[in-house]
């Protein structure tokens, strides 16, 4: 079981028309109606935020941990635009606990990320081999 399916969403087909009726953006494909691109972009960040936790969970020292939760911070950041509230006490908790909000490093990774080649896992977008920036 994941984050996802815990999320209460009431009607949810309706709350995704909701989410979507607040851009421009075109979230479907084709004849589709059923918003399915934003579907697919909610379930995966939230993937991608548990795959972030988990890698913070697991660092063996405080450095590993400053630079996992930026990767915490920066997929929140892109969680902040549907769900404010939900990112925001993830970070802040984070960042609570560790007592450090790492600007520094979420820079440096957001500049990072940016350079990267991102590939699709099958669940989530990885970056391809490892590129020395860690």
């Amino acid at each position: 079981m994941e984050v996802y399916d815990y999320i209460y969403w009431g009607d949810y087909n309706k709350q995704i028309e909701t989410l979507s009726s607040l851009t421009n953006e075109q979230w479907n494909f084709g004849t589709r109606t059923d918003n399915h691109i934003l579907k697919k972009y909610m379930k995966h960040t939230f993937w991608k935020l548990e795959e972030e936790i988990a890698e913070f969970e697991n660092c063996e020292n405080d450095q590993q941990a400053v630079k996992e939760l930026a990767d915490i911070i920066i997929v929140c950041g892109g969680l902040y635009r549907w769900f404010p509230k939900t990112a925001r006490a993830v970070a802040s908790n984070y960042v609570y606990n560790m007592g450090v909000f790492p600007e520094e490093e979420v820079n440096r990774k957001w500049s990072v990320n940016l350079k990267r080649k991102w590939v699709w896992n099958g669940k989530t977008y990885k970056h391809e081999g490892c590129d020395g920036w860690e």
